[in-house]
């Protein structure tokens, strides 16, 4: 990732949120209701783990070019609880889902 043409990061395996969507479709598809109700969830929770993913990137660039200190925690601590939150979050919604919803 560039940041005012300068090489910040690279995104590696483990980084890119694959695991987590792939855990994420394996808990719901083991919960499974009407396969167009399950299928549209998959989507949609795979669209918002991408953007959350995605957001965590940029804000890991900002705070890595502009405040280095606070590199470490932000990458090994925080917006790892907010991705594997997100993803809780999620889960939680689908288990907890009114059947006629």
């Amino acid at each position: 990732m560039y940041l005012n043409k300068t090489v910040v990061y690279r995104v590696i395996e483990g980084c890119n949120a694959i695991s987590v969507m792939i855990l994420f479709v394996a808990f719901v598809l083991a919960f499974a209701k009407a396969w167009k109700k399950t299928a549209f969830f998959i989507l949609f929770g795979i669209t918002f783990i991408y953007i959350v993913n995605l957001f965590r990137l940029v804000a890991l660039a900002i705070i890595k070019n502009k405040y280095p200190q606070y590199d470490h925690i932000s990458h090994d601590i925080l917006f790892p609880a907010v991705i594997y939150g997100s993803v809780i979050l999620l889960w939680l919604i689908w288990v907890k889902k009114p059947k006629h919803i």
